[in-house]
């Protein structure tokens, strides 16, 4: 369905056969532009401090949505005869990372991360917005 702005369905129209994945018009999708929407990137820079506050730049839901998704993405696609290995090497590369939020005094960094392990593990997809 279009929209009051001008423009916007002619533009559409006119890119139909350029939409970026084929399944979108499959799957019965439009695919829209509003040149005055704005996306906030949850984990990108909308979430850093201009000023250096208690627990650093980043805010710790950064942090939580990082190792989660690096633990979603490795349960996904490391082969089975890579498991070993990669266990391993990521046990010790988060047990560093809360390491260094316990020598920098980050508690609320250290939470995030030790949640984001135990919702990756269990395949837990809502996060606790009192992270932030």
């Amino acid at each position: 369905q279009c929209t009051s702005q001008p423009g916007v369905c002619d533009a559409h129209e006119r890119s139909a056969e350029r939409t970026p994945h084929p399944n979108i018009h499959q799957s019965g999708y439009r695919l829209m532009y509003h040149p005055a929407s704005v996306v906030y990137h949850i984990a990108g820079m909308s979430n850093k401090n201009k000023t250096k506050g208690k627990e650093g730049y980043l805010n710790p839901i950064v942090h939580y949505l990082n190792e989660r998704n690096k633990i979603w993405f490795l349960k996904k696609y490391t082969p089975f005869y890579y498991i070993p290995t990669v266990f391993i090497f990521n046990f010790f590369y988060s047990l560093s990372i809360m390491l260094y939020f316990v020598v920098r005094l980050r508690f609320q960094k250290l939470k995030a991360i030790i949640k984001a392990v135990k919702d990756g593990i269990t395949g837990n997809i809502e996060y606790d917005q009192t992270l932030s």
